[in-house]
């Protein structure tokens, strides 16, 4: 849809492979985001990644990203604080059992310019 305006996550962490990205994708007015990532490492036992956007101020968990053996991932989230365009977005590594807010180990962010 020519209303949906893709947010380009780059990558944050050192050692990122080349290409590393993820695409934030939501429509002002609906519940519904879908997040692509690309170029993921497989992470170690016990650490999951975990996708998140900000919305005025406070952090929505967008949910689990598992990429698979080439580092591609897709994940579609709803919830109703997604109406309104987020102010970040970012794809951390939390302990296996998930997070409620997103720790400092950031891979992937989407800031506005």
């Amino acid at each position: 849809m020519s209303d949906v305006a893709p947010l380009r996550l780059g990558p944050v962490a050192p050692g990122l492979p080349s290409g590393a990205h993820a695409t934030y994708r939501g429509r002002s007015g609906s519940n519904l985001a879908v997040l692509t990532a690309e170029a993921l490492p497989a992470l170690s036992d016990g650490t999951t990644y975990q996708a998140w956007a900000r919305e005025e101020g406070q952090w929505v968990l967008l949910g689990t990203v598992a990429p698979d053996s080439d580092g591609t991932a897709h994940l579609i989230a709803e919830n109703s604080a997604l109406v309104r365009a987020p102010d970040a977005v970012e794809i951390t590594i939390e302990s296996a059992g998930g997070s409620q807010t997103p720790s400092d180990a950031v891979v992937l962010r989407w800031l506005p310019t």
